[in-house]
């Protein structure tokens, strides 16, 4: 984008209310914008020419999924592993940085034996948690 140009605008009703419509610079990755109705944030990320929006509800019921989700240790067979953080990824945030301890035991004490990261879809656990709720 030439710096003496503005970038192009897009409108999109928010995610929460659905009776207000913010607008969001389709050039940015990541975008959030409070709705003036019912003051609930509005998310948009653009990835390859797409947009996907994203409720504050449903972001943060994605991530409280991700948290109470039983992951297990991609170096230690079914070693449980603590989530210590997520973050969205600088160049695609619909990928999830997910930075973990492991809780695998060394002999009598009960340090975990490494930290690590995994990198996950966003769109992926959504679907993950809503085919595991129950019906």
């Amino acid at each position: 984008m030439d710096p003496g140009k503005s970038g192009a605008l897009k409108q999109v009703p928010c995610a929460n209310c659905g009776k207000a419509v913010l607008t969001f610079d389709e050039d940015r990755l990541s975008s959030s914008r409070d709705c003036p109705i019912c003051r609930q944030r509005t998310t948009v990320y653009a990835v390859a020419g797409n947009q996907v929006v994203f409720s504050e509800q449903r972001l943060l019921r994605i991530f409280s999924y991700t948290r109470s989700k039983k992951w297990t240790c991609p170096q230690h067979d079914g070693a449980p592993l603590e989530i210590t953080g997520i973050v969205p990824q600088a160049g695609n945030p619909l990928q999830l940085t997910i930075r973990f301890l492991c809780k695998r035991s060394r002999n009598w004490s009960n340090r975990s034996a490494h930290s690590g990261s995994l990198t996950v879809d966003i769109l992926t656990l959504e679907a993950e948690m809503l085919a595991s709720a129950p019906r």
